[in-house]
Formats: structure tokens, sequence, C-alpha cells
């Protein structure tokens, strides 16, 4: 994707968070990052690995239970949280999961993408649909472009009401 941005000539480019030269987000650190030539920090991202079955990210977000969708998305939205930022997302690069946190109805809320299968290759939309039509590349290329716009999360709620404290 840094090619890729490199090449329609984006400012942003993957890299490892330590590179970023803020903002800091305490001993937290994730595993990737969406930053400026410059260092500024404007996606956060967390890797699963996908041979645990608890980071079945389309399973989890089937469940009837939230607690593993919770248990997943918590590191993300506390990521995102502690650095102000919009835009984060989740993978085990099998699935990949979009996030932004917003003001919906005058609650702030954490919202997701349908999972993306990493072998789904782009095709156009079938009716206005899409579905499974639509590449892990493009939609991070389309996240670079939102963030490049407006990355900040500007979230005031005490970090107890955005995530329940849970070692990581």
């Amino acid at each position: 994707m840094s090619a890729i941005c490199k090449s329609l000539q984006i400012d942003m480019y993957f890299a490892d968070y330590k590179v970023t030269i803020g903002p800091r987000i305490g001993q937290k650190t994730p595993d990737l990052v969406c930053m400026t030539i410059a260092g500024n920090l404007r996606i956060v991202g967390e890797i699963k690995v996908p041979w645990v079955k608890e980071h079945d990210i389309a399973a989890a977000l089937e469940d009837v239970f939230p607690r593993k969708m919770s248990h997943l998305f918590g590191q993300i939205a506390q990521y995102m949280k502690l650095a102000n930022l919009r835009y984060g997302f989740l993978t085990t690069y099998e699935q990949t999961v979009f996030s932004r946190q917003i003001v919906l109805n005058g609650r702030w809320v954490l919202q997701y993408s349908e999972p993306i299968k990493g072998s789904t290759a782009s095709k156009d939309p079938l009716n206005g649909n899409y579905e499974d039509r639509v590449s892990v590349r493009k939609c991070f290329l389309y996240l670079i472009q939102l963030a490049g716009t407006n990355h900040v999360g500007g979230n005031p709620l005490p970090m107890a009401q955005w995530v329940r404290e849970s070692p990581v």
C-alpha cells in the first residue's frame, strides 16, 4: 500500500508505530500504523493471527454474545481513543475490518465494516452492491483518503466509558 500511495502522490505510508512522531498512546503499541511522510499518525491497526479461533472476525460479529466482539474490537478502540484518531483497522490477513469512531444520534459509537476477505478480488458493483466485490487494497486506499482529510477522533468520553480496561 505504501508504494500505491507514493505512485498516487498521497502523503501516507504504512509503518511501525515506533517511527511516528506522535501522538504517543502511553505504553500501548499498535501493530501497524498509517502515517504521513513527516511521521504524523493517521490510522492505527491491530493484527491478529488467523489460526486462533477467537480471532475469527466474521464469527465474532455473528455471535449473539457481544463478548467476543468486545474482546476483538476493544484493543483497536482503545488505540483509536488514546491517539485521538477517527480510523482504525483489525486484520488477520484472511479477514480485515475497518472502523471509525463517530457521533451517531448524539452518542459516540465505534462503527465497523463487514469483514473483507483477503482473497476478495475487486469487481464492478452488482446493482449498487459492493459486498464481496471490493478488495482489501481498495478498502485501505479509501480509508487512507478519508484519514487524509479528517483523521481526528475528538471523542471526549472518559476511557472507562469507551472501553473496559483489560490487559493486552
